[in-house]
């Protein structure tokens, strides 16, 4: 996989918004427009399936925040995004994709440093890139901290 990059949570907000705000318009081609896929399409992917249930068992057993029954990788992953305080330490999100538009493998860590405390936790999944879907069967938690 390619280097990532840590992206600022203002960058992270901007790309929840414009995803959402593009696809309210309807889709007007693939989801992901251009190949190679960017760190906001990664982004965009997460934010666009938050409803797919984690996988039980494996690598995402016990590494949940919130204490929901079944979390979904936005439950996940807001669990992290909320334990981010970036007053103090370092925090970030790292996200690629790699791959063709029809099968996509990307990575999203979210990374906190901050004197004794430091973690970082993410996904790693498989998606098309046309449909906007993350493939369930290709899902694992990535992480440790």
């Amino acid at each position: 996989m390619t280097p990532r990059r840590f992206l600022p949570m203002a960058a992270l907000l901007s790309a929840a918004t414009v995803g959402a705000a593009s696809q309210a318009d309807g889709p007007s081609g693939p989801f992901v427009a251009t190949i190679p896929a960017t760190a906001k399409d990664a982004l965009r992917l997460v934010f666009h399936n938050a409803d797919l249930p984690l996988p039980r068992g494996g690598s995402c057993e016990g590494v949940d925040t919130t204490g929901i029954e079944n979390p979904t990788i936005g439950d996940y992953l807001g669990g992290f995004l909320a334990e981010l305080r970036p007053a103090k330490g370092m925090s970030g999100v790292a996200a690629a994709c790699t791959g063709g538009l029809s099968d996509l493998s990307c990575e999203i860590t979210v990374r906190r440093e901050a004197g004794d405390e430091v973690w970082a936790w993410g996904l790693r999944f498989r998606a098309n890139g046309i449909t906007g879907t993350i493939r369930p069967e290709g899902l694992e938690c990535t992480g440790a901290g």
